[in-house]
């Protein structure tokens, strides 16, 4: 069985929460195991706990949970490509893969 954690960001808390009981939900059914869950304030937050836990030995992969709000400007659209480009060089570097669940 692998072993992934779950990073999700507490920014619109209740939604995430909703897709992490549904990743933890699913995780058995898919021969996966939750090593870990943690949880960052915010999108932003997550490259630098994804690169801590997926340092470990006991870990697999992750998947990385969270909302970036769209906004009337550019913000949101900076912040999802520099979140989605950490998390493509976390996988390269270490090898492992990440799934995107950030809406």
């Amino acid at each position: 069985m692998s072993r992934i954690v779950l990073v999700c960001g507490s920014y619109h808390r209740e939604a995430v929460e909703r897709m992490a009981a549904t990743a933890r939900d699913r995780a058995g059914g898919l021969g996966l195991e939750i090593a870990a869950e943690r949880w960052v304030p915010g999108a932003l937050e997550c490259p630098l706990a994804l690169q801590r836990l997926l340092g470990r030995n006991d870990v697999d992969g992750a998947v990385l949970l969270g909302i970036i709000e769209r906004g009337e400007t550019q913000h949101g659209l900076a912040m999802g490509q520099a979140v989605v480009q950490a998390v493509l060089d976390l996988q390269l570097a270490t090898g492992k893969p990440v799934g995107m669940g950030v809406i």
